[in-house]
């Protein structure tokens, strides 16, 4: 039984479907492949089609969104061109091929009428088409191929839409009378389009009022033509309407106002939706044309869109209401939608495969379940692609808000069934709330009018409930609760699949932990980078400082003394830039630290030497042998002596030294004392104490023991290493 007419469809003739719908089929088809082409090169990252610094190459999920959308709407009308040419297509409820029809109608038909005009007004009168946009979004031969695509598909999927309806349900019936309760309905709906009517006329004039300020600065001649076009619809939209419910005669005569209402209030309700759509979007980046926002406009702070946004605006202050009705909780229903978009192709594969089987559920309520029933697990198999990992999380990110989500696609199993789950969560809620969205607006507006408008017993709506006839306050009352019903579901659904993004878009327990690893081995690698600069570095500041002030002293009465201060601080900043440039090289490019082999205990010798340049009286014992010690250990134990040196110079000044290594007995020890001038209090320390942490952490690496303090006789520091087992 037919969905629409409640009657069988008669068994298509023999040679129905010949050869000129073979051709429509085939044109349609044929003139979606460049755009969807062109949409899919750009979801892989290509830039084809886009010059450089249009505001299409930043990198905005909504951006990967919107193409992802874009690309299921052109996949639907391949499938519905199949439907309207093959038997099957006439075994379809009704509605799944009128509705898209519908739809698809609204969307191409401005295509039609304002970029032809668009065109024309561009070779008569040269000039700049748009004002603010100096860098077009894309190149001229992409506005050809999408939009002469478009006319081709408008041209070849109407008409195999007419000959589908003359073919299924036969010629237009003679004129009937229309009852009351759809004339008020129509009426109503005439009236509700007078307002956007108005404000689209008034803004192909030249007014700016209720225009979002970037908006504003990117008015030009095209903008005016695509306004006067979006008001002209909406005029056709209604007088059709109207004639075809007041004036309906002849069937025939009829054909025109039905097509011109059909036409109307589709484009209205696409283009309405899908600026809608645009008008809820994320603040950041909005684009004039393709948001219908305030691009580029900013405020006195220096944000883009700050002119707009002020903090006494929407619901601030209401918790309750910014939950259900803020700016959340709208993109988070922008976000279901999308979702019910997504499985719209879906199910119309699981209602072909059920009517091919020859399925038949018995109630036009139950096949729309088994059909979604069916569709989810198509839905499943399509999240197994990795690509759809990184598309849904962009989705998410941008429209539900949820944070921690992976932002690559999926590279395990794991990930992939969990992307499978996310993905089922969002089509399948998606597609219930994207229902309500579509079904209680219109009952709520036929219930107010129930509670409002005269005559309400003799209301032909057949779902309504003999209760209602009479009692106007129970009309307005549900209608009421309907609508609280739907904003309240969508917040739910909207919060729940954002708390549930983070689990199944999120890092896996194992990816976490490798992280987690990643970061600790990172920051290990600084660490230690930031000792050997500590080390080196601070050693040749603390030599350089001690000779340029002893030099400043003896400037006058020793300029010998003066000229070997300048040539061991020249070589002593030469050798402290060479370490430091041979430190900073091992960071990558990429930022992660890795190993330098630093010198070892085989340099000592001149270490020494250079620390006695500089003024430091030092008494040393070195033990025969250093250079065959492990070069873990040779390495950490000259940086353990070049800052016991550094310290002694630094804190102490120019005092004896005296320093004592021994090796033997498995052990490296290292001994060095110094008294503390009575100028110094004990205790007292000028620097941060990062060197004595350092020499800490060297010995604690190797599983040596450290012991520094202050005694009767001094400063002393003692190290002891271990030598057997050290790394090498």
């Amino acid at each position: 039984m037919d969905a629409m007419t409640g009657v069988l469809p008669a068994a298509a003739p023999r040679g129905a479907f010949r050869t000129p719908r073979r051709v429509l089929v085939t044109v349609a088809v044929a003139a979606c492949v460049p755009y969807l082409a062109l949409k899919v090169a750009w979801l892989s990252g290509s830039t084809v089609g886009i010059p450089a610094g249009s505001a299409l190459r930043h990198e905005d999920p909504r951006l990967a969104t919107v193409n992802a959308l874009t690309v299921a709407m052109d996949a639907a009308v391949v499938v519905l061109a199949v439907a309207l040419t093959r038997p099957w297509g006439r075994r379809l409820p009704g509605w799944v091929l009128v509705g898209p029809a519908w739809l698809a109608s609204g969307l191409l038909g401005p295509v039609f009428v304002v970029w032809p005009v668009q065109t024309l007004l561009s070779a008569v009168f040269p000039g700049p088409a748009l004002v603010a946009r100096q860098v077009p979004w894309l190149d001229p031969w992409v506005f050809v191929l999408v939009y002469g695509g478009f006319l081709v598909q408008g041209v070849a999927l109407g008409a195999l839409f007419v000959l589908y309806v003359r073919e299924r349900w036969g010629a237009p019936p003679a004129g009937r009378p229309v009852r009351p309760g759809v004339r008020r309905v129509a009426v109503a709906g005439v009236v509700a389009a007078v307002l956007p009517a108005v404000a689209h006329v008034a803004w192909a004039c030249g007014a700016t009022t209720g225009l979002a300020p970037g908006r504003i600065a990117g008015r030009g001649r095209d903008v005016a033509v695509l306004e006067a076009g979006y008001a002209v619809f909406v005029v056709a939209g209604a007088v059709g309407v109207v004639w075809t419910v007041f004036r309906c005669g002849d069937g025939r005569r009829a054909v025109p106002w039905v097509a011109l209402a059909w036409c109307g209030t589709g484009t209205t309700a696409a283009w309405g939706g899908w600026l809608l759509l645009g008008g809820v979007g994320p603040g950041r980046r909005r684009r004039v044309g393709l948001w219908g926002d305030d691009t580029g406009v900013r405020g006195a702070d220096g944000r883009r869109g700050a002119a707009r946004r002020s903090p006494a605006r929407g619901t601030r202050g209401a918790p309750g209401v910014t939950a259900l009705l803020g700016r959340r909780a709208r993109l988070r229903w922008v976000h279901l939608i999308l979702g019910g978009a997504l499985l719209m192709p879906y199910y119309l594969v699981a209602e072909v495969v059920l009517r091919t089987a020859g399925f038949r559920g018995g109630s036009p309520v139950v096949e729309p379940f088994v059909a979604f029933g069916v569709a989810l697990p198509l839905v499943a198999l399509t999240a197994l692609f990795p690509v759809v990992r990184a598309l849904e999380g962009a989705a998410a990110r941008a429209l539900c808000g949820a944070d921690g989500i992976t932002a690559g696609p999926a590279r395990s199993w794991a990930a992939r069934g969990r992307t499978c789950a996310w993905f089922v969560l969002h089509a399948g809620v998606g597609a219930l709330v994207s229902g309500a969205t579509l079904a209680v607006p219109p009952a709520v507006v036929v219930l107010s009018a129930m509670a409002v408008l005269p005559d309400r017993r003799r209301w032909p709506v057949p779902w309504t409930p003999a209760a209602l006839s009479g009692r106007a306050w129970l009309a307005g009352c549900l209608a009421l609760a309907l609508l609280a019903l739907l904003v309240v579901a969508a917040a739910g659904a909207g919060a729940l699949l954002a708390r549930l993004a983070q689990v199944l878009l999120g890092p896996t327990a194992a990816e976490r932990l490798a992280d987690a690893e990643r970061r600790a081995v990172r920051l290990a690698a600084r660490n230690r980078l930031a000792r050997e600069l500590h080390d080196s570095v601070g050693h040749a500041l603390s030599a350089v400082t001690l000779q340029a002030t002893a030099a400043g002293r003896l400037l006058e009465r020793d300029p010998a003394y003066v000229r070997r201060a300048l040539t061991a601080i020249e070589e002593t900043t030469r050798r402290a830039v060479a370490e430091l440039d041979d430190v900073l090289g091992v960071l990558r490019e990429d930022g992660e630290a890795v190993a330098v082999a630093g010198p070892d205990l085989a340099a000592l010798p001149e270490l020494l030497e250079r620390t006695a340049a500089a003024g430091l009286r030092l008494r040393s014992a070195l033990p025969p042998g250093l250079d065959r010690l492990p070069p873990a250990v040779s390495r950490e134990a000259y940086r353990i002596v070049q800052e016991g040196l550094s310290n002694a110079l630094r804190h102490a000044g120019r005092v004896p030294v005296r320093l004592r290594i021994t090796a033997g007995n498995g052990e490296l020890g290292i001994e060095m004392t110094n008294p503390v001038p009575g100028n110094v209090p004990a205790g007292r320390r000028t620097g941060g104490g990062r060197g004595l942490r350092g020499v800490a952490e060297r010995v604690a690496v190797l599983g040596g023991h450290l012991a520094a303090g202050a005694d009767e006789d001094g400063w002393r520091l003692a190290v002891r290493l271990p030598v057997r087992g050290a790394a090498r």
